[in-house]
């Protein structure tokens, strides 16, 4: 149970104030139903007051859901307002405590209802409030802290109550739309950070990306580099030391003509696999060199 109360910290600024609001709505109307309770007890304020704390438990559970928010704060403000005009009825009128939830209705109500809301609220609130004053004015009934003289105090306290509130709510407005702007900035300046780390982490894999190519790019080089030092060491120089072996045969050695003739045959065969080999080692040269210069161009490109 007691955990169902925490409010997540990681929840927007509004949410968490408005899920503030209903928690200190709550245990403010609990320690008023307990004052009127030991105290001078008013059935009208101790039902308001209990009807408080049912509506607000009911409205926090309720907007565990994000997506309630929105409509659950509209809910709790245009309920509260209900509420206190009972609680003003049943009073038979306005006096500084009342005047003083009224106000804090209007202050939490601009911080926690967000859009075209706060001004549909303001617009019934002031209206609400004109309503309470005219009444008192008009009706006998009411009365201002049990002043005899009617005219004056309504008069001097709606006057006081009107300015006093619309120099608030322009104040609380004003605020408001100062941290709206401030955190807009800081949102967009969060997503240019965000853009940027992901741009540099893209970066950074092309750049592994082209590293590991580089790499494997390397790597068949230095196998194609030893396929060619033993196309050199092995296959070139065998004809190659065939041909020397017999020119020197032919050299120092007295031979006869059909030994000559078979000499020089054997010279043309290992000269043309001398030719052969020699062209195979160019061949793999150039395709070496090919496909480096692929590789550089693609990078190039890239």
């Amino acid at each position: 149970m007691f955990k169902a109360f925490l409010i997540d910290k990681n929840e927007p600024l509004q949410s968490r104030l408005f899920k503030s609001s209903l928690i200190a709505c709550s245990i403010a109307a609990t320690l008023l139903f307990i004052h009127d309770l030991t105290s001078d007890f008013f059935f009208v304020d101790a039902i308001a007051e209990l009807t408080g704390v049912c509506i607000s438990l009911s409205i926090f559970f309720l907007a565990k859901k994000e997506t309630r928010v929105k409509s659950l704060t509209v809910v709790f403000v245009f309920a509260v307002l209900v509420l206190l005009d009972i609680s003003w009825l049943g009073n038979k009128g306005l006096g500084i405590g009342h005047s003083l939830y009224f106000l804090a209705l209007l202050v939490i109500s601009i911080i926690i209802v967000d859009g075209k809301s706060t001004t549909i609220f303001l617009i019934i609130f002031s209206i609400n409030m004109i309503g309470i004053l005219v009444t008192e004015y008009v009706n006998p009934e009411f009365y201002y802290i049990g002043v005899h003289n009617r005219m004056e105090p309504v008069t001097t306290k709606s006057v006081f109550l009107v300015i006093s509130y619309t120099i608030i709510a322009w104040a609380v407005l004003f605020l408001k739309q100062q941290y709206n702007e401030a955190f807009e900035l800081n949102r967009k300046k969060n997503e240019e950070i965000d853009s940027q780390k992901k741009q540099i982490e893209l970066q950074n894999q092309t750049l592994e990306l082209k590293v590991e190519q580089r790499t494997s790019h390397i790597e068949k080089q230095n196998e194609q580099l030893l396929e060619y030092a033993f196309l050199n060491s092995h296959k070139v120089r065998a004809p190659l030391s065939n041909i020397l072996a017999i020119l020197e045969i032919i050299q120092h050695s007295q031979l006869n003509s059909e030994e000559l003739v078979n000499l020089h045959k054997m010279l043309v065969v290992e000269s043309e696999r001398l030719d052969s080999e020699i062209r195979t080692v160019q061949d793999s040269i150039h395709h070496i060199l090919s496909i480096d210069s692929r590789f550089n161009d693609s990078n190039n490109v890239d």
